[in-house]
């Protein structure tokens, strides 16, 4: 009983294999499936654009499209056999929706379904800028760098959504030197890529010049000394309490010409008058075919002042104020064009408060009656914290009746 059983089983299973294989390959009924990622080609751009209209983004767009057809058709179908458009002449600015329209080059299909319905496309401004291009290098080796010897454009034209256009910062254009030896020379054609100011690339935009054309070479390096003259003096009679600057640099060039070079000097910087810590940009005098090392600091020169000071100044006899004439009576100096040197010292920074017009000198002569007389002469400063000397002490004055 349990044989018939099994074999009435068997029987069962192999007929239904039969009859499923018969369905599938003669029958062949139809079905439905979804190709993803069908990409969904943009139409319209040159209308777009002659009306100063930009898409923002790379115009990358796909859709899913669901289609039927017999099962065999279905089998073999594939995104390069739907044929996906969308029409863009007639957006306006900011965010659209536009339908996908899709065919398919296989008769036997139909589109049943598109999804999304609507494309969302965002349109901005048309705008063309110039960006600076910034030439980098990818180098792992020791006792060489990459020097660019020649590029074929500092800036290059972009065109684009105006919100895309306004995030990039440069173009980058990166070359590989790692297959380079040391004082080979090399042309080289480097696409440029849209980088914003995070460091990200951008896509989506025009350059007028897609790569830029350079003459690369790969130069052993060599440090060497560096000599940066300062000539003056600082202001108010300040002292240098300490110097940053560096005293060697790295350069680059051919070997046979790095042998001569023993130190690089700099333009001279000029302190003259500064009356309180300075920094300035150090300028190297680089010979003809030499470069300074990509891995250079910035390169400046930092003079730190002392903490005091000291300002000078002449007054002439007749420009000190006099006080307490008495009534009736009128005083004049007796040599109006006697010079007084008077001298303010102190904490710098309280020095570089002082100006001719803050310091007075005086006499009182409150008690004096007419005549001639030598008389004390005193001397205030408007600004606290100062010290004040000055020579004569003195001042020969008349005292007549009006």
């Amino acid at each position: 009983m349990n044989r018939k059983k099994t074999i009435d089983i068997i029987i069962s299973v192999v007929v239904a294999i039969v009859l499923w294989t018969y369905v599938i390959s003669y029958v062949n009924p139809p079905s439905t499936t979804i190709v993803k990622n069908v990409p969904v080609e943009i139409t319209g751009v040159e209308a777009l654009t002659s009306r100063d209209l930009a898409i923002v983004g790379d115009g990358q767009y796909t859709v899913d499209v669901e289609v039927s057809g017999s099962r065999n058709d279905l089998l073999s179908t594939t995104a390069d056999m739907l044929y996906a458009t969308a029409d863009v002449s007639e957006l306006s600015p900011g965010q659209n929706y536009i339908n996908a329209n899709v065919t398919s080059s296989d008769m036997g299909l139909t589109v049943s379904d598109v999804r999304p319905e609507r494309i969302q496309v965002y349109v901005d401004e048309l705008v063309s800028e110039e960006k600076p291009v910034e030439i980098s290098y990818r180098y792992s080796g020791k006792d060489a760098e990459p020097a660019v010897l020649r590029s074929s454009a500092k800036s290059v034209t972009v065109s684009g959504a105006k919100s895309l256009v306004e995030r990039i910062s440069f173009l980058r254009a990166e070359f590989d030197a790692s297959e380079m030896t040391v004082d080979e020379t090399a042309e080289l054609s480097v696409p440029l890529v849209a980088i914003d100011f995070s460091g990200s690339e951008i896509n989506g935009v025009t350059l007028s010049e897609p790569e830029v054309r350079i003459d690369a070479a790969l130069y052993a390096t060599k440090t060497v000394e560096f000599v940066v003259p300062l000539i003056g003096e600082p202001g108010l009679k300040a002292d240098i309490k300490s110097q940053i600057i560096p005293s060697t640099i790295v350069i680059k060039a051919l070997s046979s010409v790095l042998e001569g070079i023993d130190s690089i000097e700099a333009e001279s910087i000029d302190i003259s008058g500064i009356t309180e810590d300075f920094t300035s940009e150090i300028t190297p005098i680089i010979p003809e075919g030499v470069y300074i090392s990509d891995n250079t600091a910035d390169l400046t020169a930092t003079i730190i002042l002392g903490q005091t000071g000291e300002f000078s100044m002449t007054v002439s006899a007749k420009d000190i104020g006099i006080t307490g004439v008495g009534e009736g009576l009128y005083a004049l100096p007796r040599y109006p064009d006697d010079i007084y040197v008077v001298v303010v010292t102190g904490n710098l920074a309280d020095i570089r408060q002082v100006t001719e017009d803050s310091v007075h000198l005086s006499m009182d002569l409150e008690g004096y009656d007419s005549g001639r007389f030598e008389v004390n002469v005193s001397c205030t400063v408007d600004v606290k914290g100062v010290t004040a000397t000055f020579k004569p002490t003195t001042a020969r004055i008349v005292i007549g009746i009006k």
